[in-house]
């Protein structure tokens, strides 16, 4: 796994956890069975031979280094100005002899597993692609786009949800946020995203399947099992979080 290196996205304030108002302490850190959400991936990753993550970090940025210490690498992401932002800070901090990046996101990673980690990395490498990336399926999923394929399965587009048809809203493939690319081309392209997000304050990390889609560069939609994917943005989804742990006795 030398040749491979991994940013997680650590910078949000939690405010959807906290009633609309900065958390007291990072939504990275926010525990699931008394361990920070972002201590999942960190040991996931490990077990895969993948030692100090690129930690994308931001609000109260001081109590994420003290809980991790040496164990991670850091940026800090002074202003937020979105995932594709975060992103692209950790990857200009990436080794030029690099051949892959990968790129997580700290608050929904906490149930991937090694087995599924290094099956995708194997299938991105084997296919040659430039990009690939994490898709699930949400039965009656509602709040978030949808991932769009042709007749022979391959990706054509992600819509958002605002922008859905009646016949696209009942499509369940959601896109996880995990992305694995071609370290070269991840370098070039994630430079073209535009503030396109929240009426124009944000980068968003998403387009990037845009792009590669649009260039015609091969993109791989790799999907995984519904239980390995838990978006976690609100209190609720929280302690549903901690009852899946609690159910599969991690």
């Amino acid at each position: 796994m030398k040749d491979l290196k991994v940013i997680i996205l650590a910078a949000g304030k939690g405010t959807r956890m906290n009633k609309g108002k900065p958390s007291l302490y990072p939504k990275a850190l926010y525990p699931i069975s008394n361990k920070p959400m972002v201590s999942y991936i960190i040991n996931t990753l490990k077990k895969i031979g993948i030692k100090k993550p690129i930690l994308i970090i931001g609000y109260k940025a001081d109590l994420v280094k003290k809980e991790f210490k040496d164990g991670c690498n850091y940026v800090l992401q002074k202003k937020r100005l979105g995932t594709a932002h975060a992103a692209r800070l950790g990857i200009e901090k990436v080794p030029f002899s690099t051949k892959y990046i990968l790129i997580l996101q700290a608050d929904d990673s906490a149930f991937y597993k090694p087995k599924t980690l290094k099956s995708f990395i194997k299938n991105h490498i084997d296919k040659k692609a430039k990009i690939s990336f994490l898709t699930t399926h949400i039965p009656g999923v509602k709040d978030i786009g949808r991932i769009i394929r042709d007749k022979n399965n391959n990706v054509i587009k992600i819509v958002e949800k605002d922008n859905l048809t009646p016949k696209q809203e009942k499509i369940d493939e959601v896109n996880c946020g995990c992305y694995l690319a071609d370290a070269v081309w991840l370098k070039k392209n994630i430079k073209k995203i535009k503030r396109t997000y929240k009426g124009g304050k944000e980068y968003p990390l998403p387009d990037i399947i845009k792009i590669a889609l649009s260039s015609g560069d091969k993109v791989v939609a790799y999907e995984i099992d519904r239980s390995e994917w838990k978006g976690v943005n609100t209190l609720e989804q929280l302690k549903e979080a901690e009852f899946s742990l609690y159910r599969e006795g991690q």
